[in-house]
Parts: C-alpha cells; sequence; structure tokens
C-alpha cells in the first residue's frame, strides 16, 4: 500500500502477506518517528523507532491471522494503514 501525506511518502509491502513482517520505506522527514502495530482489539503487538528510510515491521510468524493497524507517530503528524496478515 502506498500512500502520499503531504508529499511524504510512507509505503509498507508486501500487504497483505502470510509471514508476519513487512518493509517499510519511508521519507527522511518520518525518519525518528515512533512506529506501533495494534491487533484489530488495539492490543499493541509491536513498537519501535524508525531509524532509516527503509526498516522492517515484524510480528513474527505467531500471530493471528488478521487485520492489524500499523501507526507511525512523529511530532507533527501521525499515518495510520492497515495491515493483513494471511
Amino acid at each position: 500500500i502506498n500512500e502520499l501525506n503531504s508529499g511524504k511518502v510512507i509505503s509498507i509491502y508486501p500487504n497483505p502477506n502470510s509471514i508476519g513482517s513487512w518493509q517499510l520505506e519511508v521519507s527522511s522527514d518520518w525518519v525518528g518517528s515512533k512506529v506501533e502495530v495494534s491487533d484489530a482489539n488495539g492490543k499493541l503487538v509491536f513498537k519501535s523507532e524508525i531509524r532509516n528510510p527503509k526498516s522492517e515491521i515484524a510480528i513474527g510468524d505467531k500471530m493471528a491471522a488478521g487485520v492489524y493497524w500499523l501507526r507511525v507517530i512523529s511530532k507533527q503528524k501521525n499515518y495510520t494503514t492497515k495491515l493483513i496478515k494471511l
């Protein structure tokens, strides 16, 4: 899923996938932001800081199939999108 936010790009792929691991690519203004993944019930399953324009979000193959929410939080803006684990 690729989305534009005020000209600043966040890309997460492959989505959907069955392994519970996504590649996250962000423009340089998102580096230093927090990234969180929550399950459909709102339980936090992953939390990290974006340190590079390319990084990995790994919730693991033991996590249940379903919809998860990726949230990127910076001082100036937030970004939220769905992750789907098959």
